[in-house]
């Protein structure tokens, strides 16, 4: 829909794309390694650029994103308040595609998907991102799908390797996936990740399925204030975890709320 950059040009600097909603109806398709909103590459090599408040209802192809398409990511790109809710294919992103901020930067933030997550793919970010002392943030975002085999429900298979600046990594902060976990996949980062010197980071996030924050074989892992509830949730375990009690119908501490407080039993709901 929107191209902002190829693989053999930067795009422009200070674009802010809002508010777009992309229903796929029919025999609508998502071309492989595109994204919904903006094509692959978007924001390569600029500056101060934004996508705000937007969504797809799509099937995520192979190596696609919900909003953005694979190789995203530029000096600062943002991404806020923007979903999905297309099933995600292999190697694929909820909200960008794979090789994301491979290099690049990329800061998203409340943000979520709710489609199932397909084989090696991520619930926010896509395969292999974040890579190459690349830089990549994902706070206060979740996913609901089921996480497939090598897959994690908020950044994919492989991401955040081969870092030398310590600065760069990937970075889940105040994040959450439901969904049942598969094979060596992750509730938040999938297998294999912060390999090759890599850095991957989970500061207060949960997972609800059985498993582990991180995928297996992942190394350099850094896990702080999180709760891996084994598809059993306990009030009294994710409380003592996390940071902030959750109240209703408002934000408490830095991420947690629930809808209602009487509910005791299930996940805090962002």
């Amino acid at each position: 829909l929107v191209q902002n950059g190829s693989s053999g040009a930067n795009g422009q600097n200070n674009i802010t794309v809002q508010n777009l909603n992309v229903l796929s109806t029919g025999s609508s398709t998502l071309a492989q390694y595109g994204g919904w909103l903006g094509q692959a590459y978007y924001s390569k090599g600029a500056s101060n650029n934004l996508i705000r408040g937007c969504m797809s209802n799509g099937i995520i192809s192979l190596s696609s994103g919900g909003i953005c398409g694979q190789y995203s990511g530029g000096n600062n790109l943002n991404i806020e308040y923007c979903y999905s809710t297309g099933t995600l294919d292999n190697y694929a992103g909820g909200i960008c595609g794979a090789y994301s901020c491979y290099g690049l930067n990329i800061i998203i933030n409340y943000c979520y998907s709710t489609g199932s997550i397909g084989i090696s793919a991520g619930g926010i970010i896509g395969f292999y991102s974040g890579n190459n002392n690349g830089y990549c943030k994902v706070s206060n975002s979740f996913s609901l799908g089921n996480i497939d085999t090598f897959s994690g429900g908020i950044f994919a298979h492989e991401c955040g390797t081969n870092i030398t600046d310590p600065s760069k990594g990937c970075y889940a902060e105040n994040c959450y996936s439901r969904g049942t976990v598969g094979g060596l996949g992750g509730g938040i980062f999938g297998y294999f990740c912060g390999t090759s010197n890599g850095k991957v980071s989970a500061v207060n996030c949960y997972m609800l399925g059985g498993g582990t924050i991180f995928g297996a074989s992942s190394q350099n892992t850094v896990e702080t204030n999180c709760y891996a509830a084994g598809g059993t949730w306990s009030k009294s375990t994710a409380d003592a975890a996390l940071t902030g009690e959750p109240a209703s119908g408002q934000y408490v501490g830095t991420t947690w709320a629930t809808l209602d407080p009487n509910i005791t039993t299930t996940p805090y709901i962002l």
